[in-house]
């Protein structure tokens, strides 16, 4: 919260995120493409388990600790 500019993107971006559509994303990565494999299922919800928890304890704390103008 020491870097204005960041502090500047993050209430910027922070309201745009929707995390159900990342995960949306994450759920139509196909298992397999041409035979080939490419994620599994575990590995899906493990992504979306750490993307939610890096919104939830990082941007979105930090989000509004800036609006209250902490």
């Amino acid at each position: 919260m020491e870097d204005e500019k960041l502090n500047e993107a993050v209430i910027r971006i922070v309201p745009k995120i929707n995390i159900e559509n990342i995960f949306k994303i994450i759920d139509e990565i196909p298992n397999e493409y041409n035979c080939i494999k490419v994620i599994r299922d575990i590995q899906k919800e493990y992504y979306k388990k750490c993307i939610l928890y890096r919104y939830e304890q990082v941007l979105l704390k930090t989000y509004e600790k800036l609006e209250k103008g902490i």
